[in-house]
């Protein structure tokens, strides 16, 4: 089988693994609510963890919110408002503190991933999120006014700059990320 993630340590990860875990962590997403028009946020390390949670996600037809973790807690968890997210995937070593800023009832729910948890937050809001039924990331700004602003990213946009990338680097199924 092919190598699908190489990191800098030297492990690797096949497309047949990697696909496995996208499931498994799939379906546990699907079971806690995640579905099409919903987003997951994710704050995790950038690893091979954080690529599984990203197709997951997506494979669940929800879209992902990435926050880098290493963010003020509080400024994660106003994105994660801003965007009505209610689920998130945490690298273990991130949930102490986003909980102690986080505003809404939290349920720890079992993940498949090592080193990650999927927190399920109960938001009271009679905000619904309008998304594009396409919607695949949402991206934010580092706000340069104080405030970041989300763009929305449509699974169409993502192919398009995957496409261009091919295209423009010269990429065929014998390169690894």
């Amino acid at each position: 089988d092919r190598i699908a993630l190489l990191d800098p340590a030297g492990t690797s990860v096949t497309y047949s693994r990697l696909w496995e875990r996208v499931d498994r962590l799939g379906r546990q997403l699907r079971e806690a609510g995640s579905t099409h028009g919903t987003t997951v946020g994710i704050l995790a390390p950038k690893n091979d963890g954080c690529v599984v949670s990203i197709c997951a996600v997506l494979a669940t037809g929800a879209a992902y919110v990435p926050v880098d973790p290493y963010m003020p807690a509080t400024r994660a968890c106003s994105i994660f408002a801003d965007c009505q997210t209610r689920l998130l995937i945490v690298g273990d070593d991130l949930v102490q503190d986003l909980v102690s800023h986080l505003a809404c009832g939290l349920e720890t729910l079992p993940c498949s991933e090592p080193g990650l948890s999927i927190l399920k937050c109960s938001l009271d809001t009679t905000k619904e999120p309008t998304y594009t039924e396409d919607l695949a990331v949402i991206l934010y700004t580092s706000g340069s006014t104080g405030t970041p602003k989300g763009v929305q990213l449509t699974h169409a946009n993502a192919l398009a700059f995957i496409f261009w990338c091919v295209n423009t680097f010269d990429l065929s199924d014998c390169d690894v990320c």
